[in-house]
């Protein structure tokens, strides 16, 4: 049986712990930088050719920031795994991963014929998703996070009232929401290091 000034003891090391948890990332934050920009290169890419702004051909741009992002998530994932990650870390890294799974399969299937949700609708998902990530962040105490979510869900609004402007506003809510939260993550990163 445990004694009660031993107990207080036990619970003063928890507060102390608890104390020390960061709400910051430490490891993802660049994540949010090239995802949001990929995505906001995507949604605006299809509102361009939709508007018959730039030829079909210029889907390639949309593609290409699909590839290199993917190509810097694996990388990087690779990276990570010899780096010492907070639980903060590891939780955003295992939400990001089934989030964005199962939008990339949305996506296949989207892509192999079904016609679910068209080009703009799959840039509202990946917005969905996002905002997700982000607000399952916030739930773990980061102000920053909830900003960037709340940002993004408005531009689900607005491309909701506003469908000949939805790959603008899709694309201006990954680019700033989603992306910017990463940006001001690694700021926050900087200034805690110096």
């Amino acid at each position: 049986m445990i004694e009660g000034s031993e107990a207080r003891e036990h619970l003063a090391m928890v507060d102390r712990i608890v104390e020390r948890t960061s709400s910051r990332l430490n490891v993802g934050a660049e994540y949010f930088v090239v995802w949001g920009i990929a995505s906001a290169t995507m949604s605006l890419s299809w509102q361009l050719i939709s508007d018959h702004r730039v030829p079909f051909n210029a889907i390639w741009i949309a593609w290409g920031a699909a590839l290199l992002a993917v190509a810097f998530s694996i990388w990087r994932g690779r990276s990570a795994r010899e780096e010492r990650l907070t639980f903060l870390d590891r939780e955003f890294l295992t939400v990001l991963k089934v989030a964005m799974g199962v939008t990339f399969f949305v996506f296949a299937i989207e892509l192999f014929g079904a016609n679910l949700f068209g080009s703009i609708g799959l840039g509202a998902i990946w917005s969905f998703a996002a905002s997700i990530v982000l607000f399952y962040i916030a739930l773990h105490g980061n102000r920053r996070a909830r900003g960037g979510g709340i940002l993004i869900l408005l531009s689900l609004v607005v491309a909701n009232i506003r469908p000949d402007y939805a790959g603008y506003a899709l694309s201006a809510g990954m680019l700033v929401g989603y992306a910017g939260f990463g940006v001001v993550e690694m700021l926050a990163a900087s200034r805690a290091v110096d």
